[in-house]
């Protein structure tokens, strides 16, 4: 008779154990919705097919399948940056700094083209910086070596002194040309040129001339240019000497 007892309870124990379980569960799945500053989606099928859950709708949970996963891709703006070597015309060489804004705006086409953020943690509550930090490698591989092979084809068409002011928004709207097919807009975009030394000095000693010789002074201007190569600093005595008593 005791030993009876002893199985029953152990029997009625293992089922109230599984219904807390269930019951855990169930809340937690209740919980698992798609917010609405996170665009989440899931494959079934290890990757091969991806589906968006929308806003607010409850997270399938993929219980017993091994192909199952989830991805949060923000639904927020995100920003990457980039420093990089650029040529212009006549073998130029420059450096560029880049800062770019951009947002996931189709997250199906982009997911498809991101394989690397398909194994990425699944948590509605996870912080930001860490949603972000999952899509620093996705950055360099995607969006940087996009934007830098379209900047790099633009400027080695360019004359180094003479190179379109607009250039920054014929390089935007080509770049979201091109990355449309992975579902990404670009919000904004900086580009800085810089040069070295030597680079710089001809850059200005071209300018200058040009001013000079639009005020007629070319010969004038010459002359000052190479004085001013030759020295660190040049005065231009303008006024006439004062006569001593």
């Amino acid at each position: 008779m005791q030993i009876t007892w002893y199985s029953t309870f152990i029997s009625k124990s293992k089922i109230f154990n599984l219904l807390i379980i269930s019951i855990l569960v169930l809340n937690m799945l209740a919980c698992s919705v798609a917010p609405s500053n996170l665009q989440v989606v899931y494959t079934e099928d290890c990757g091969k097919t991806w589906q968006l859950v929308p806003t607010g709708q409850r997270v399938p949970s993929g219980v017993g399948n091994m192909c199952y996963r989830v991805v949060m891709i923000p639904n927020y703006q995100l920003q990457g940056e980039s420093k990089f070597k650029v040529q212009f015309s006549n073998k130029v060489n420059a450096f560029v700094d880049m800062d770019y804004i951009y947002t996931i705006v189709e997250p199906l086409k982009f997911i498809t083209q991101s394989r690397g953020i398909g194994t990425a943690k699944y948590d509605t509550e996870a912080s930001k910086e860490y949603i972000d930090n999952q899509f620093e490698s996705t950055e360099s591989i995607l969006l940087d070596k996009k934007i830098k092979d379209i900047c790099r084809a633009y400027l080695i068409t360019q004359d180094v002194v003479d190179f379109d002011a607009n250039f920054e928004k014929i390089v935007f709207d080509d770049a979201n040309k091109a990355l449309v097919g992975f579902g990404v807009k670009l919000e904004s975009l900086d580009i800085i040129p810089s040069f070295g030394e030597q680079t710089t000095e001809a850059i200005d000693a071209t300018t200058a001339l040009r001013i000079y010789e639009s005020k007629g002074m070319k010969d004038q201007g010459i002359e000052i240019i190479k004085a001013k190569a030759g020295a660190s600093k040049i005065v231009i005595q303008s006024s006439k000497p004062e006569v001593g008593n």
